[in-house]
């Protein structure tokens, strides 16, 4: 019981001395994504595809096989992909020259400049959804506009692999949206622009 008493007499000691600081951090900045837009249309091939029970030849991977929704819900898909980031990001899909949006610090417009994918649809077909065993690779330009100062405080490329899993019921978008988030999120923090 002594030596307690003692160390919580030696702790306060030390905590009075070394008090620490009650400074707040700053909140984090807030990302909206303001477009996004593919630099190719749907007809344009992506990849190889192979379907059926045994994953035989079935033509060219084509971005309308992947993208159900078309480029209008991209925003939504990309803005909860910097969520799942640890990033705050907010979306509505929108015409880059709309003017108006959430009063975000930063917003970003993203394009999509390639995918490059090798797929099997075991499913294709025969009734199934089309879910993909296979993997890709996603490059993405990103723009940065900060609201402050009215101007471009980020332009860059990146890209991702993913891999992609039939079993899991997560969509191929939504697969390779993620990595390239992860991507953004890290040169965020790396720019100084996220704590």
């Amino acid at each position: 019981m002594i030596r307690a008493v003692a160390l919580a007499a030696l702790l306060a000691g030390v905590i009075a001395a070394n008090p620490i600081s009650a400074q707040a951090l700053p909140p984090a900045p807030s990302y909206y994504i303001f477009a996004v837009d593919a630099s190719f249309g749907p007809r344009a091939k992506i990849g190889a595809k192979r379907a059926g029970l045994l994953c035989i030849p079935a033509g060219p991977l084509r971005w309308r096989d992947v993208d159900n929704g078309g480029v209008s819900h991209l925003g939504a898909m990309l803005g909860a992909a910097l969520n799942r980031a640890g990033l705050h990001a907010l979306s509505r899909d929108r015409d880059v020259f709309e003017t108006g949006g959430p009063d975000a610090d930063y917003r970003v417009v993203v394009t999509i400049k390639g995918i490059d994918a090798s797929v099997c649809a075991p499913h294709w077909g025969l009734g199934g959804k089309r879910a993909y065993d296979g993997h890709g690779r996603i490059a993405l330009r990103w723009q940065v506009y900060s609201r402050a100062t009215r101007a471009i405080v980020d332009d860059w490329e990146t890209q991702s692999t993913f891999q992609l899993d039939r079993h899991n019921d997560e969509s191929f978008i939504k697969t390779a949206l993620d990595g390239v988030a992860r991507d953004f999120a890290d040169h965020e923090a790396k720019q100084g622009r996220r704590h």
